[in-house]
């Protein structure tokens, strides 16, 4: 096969097949010049063979295996996504730290409205209003006074 020769623009179908015939070319006839070298892919600048999308490592790290320990119980295994979420009640709960409780409040509250909305349209059920503040506190104050009750007055 000799060097791709360009096509004149104005061919009758007899110079079309001829030329075909002669580059080997044609109707799912790719030229070698034209197709993709072993290994070689479009897109170059991608994502590097064998690493990981964020969704993929995010469930990866949130998914690990880590010791959780609270007051008065005995350590265990859980994984960090659990122990995320025992520190963030922890800190909008605890009356120790003050400036930790209103951002860790917010962040217990967006939580609790995502799995309502998800458990709602699991269920096939319309959306409802998000959890309003007023009913967020006492559902904390409740919260606080089971923990004080099991911990027997004891904060961490």
């Amino acid at each position: 096969m000799g060097k791709h020769t360009r096509r004149p623009h104005s061919t009758t179908p007899e110079e079309k097949a001829a030329y075909a015939a002669r580059e080997g070319t044609g109707y799912c006839r790719t030229p070698e010049h034209g197709k993709f070298r072993e290994g070689d892919g479009r897109h170059r600048a991608g994502r590097p063979k064998g690493e990981q999308n964020f969704e993929t490592i995010a469930e990866r790290v949130l998914n690990a295996p880590v010791t959780l320990t609270e007051a008065n119980k005995p350590p265990r295994i859980g994984t960090t996504q659990e122990a995320f979420m025992l520190g963030v009640l922890r800190d909008a709960i605890s009356p120790k730290d003050p400036r930790k409780q209103e951002p860790a409040r917010r962040m217990l509250f967006s939580i609790i409205n995502e799995l309502d909305r998800r458990k709602r349209a699991a269920a096939g059920l319309p959306d409802a209003e998000a959890v309003s503040d007023a009913e967020m506190d006492l559902l904390l104050e409740h919260l606080v006074a089971k923990r004080a009750q099991e911990t027997g007055g004891d904060d961490e």
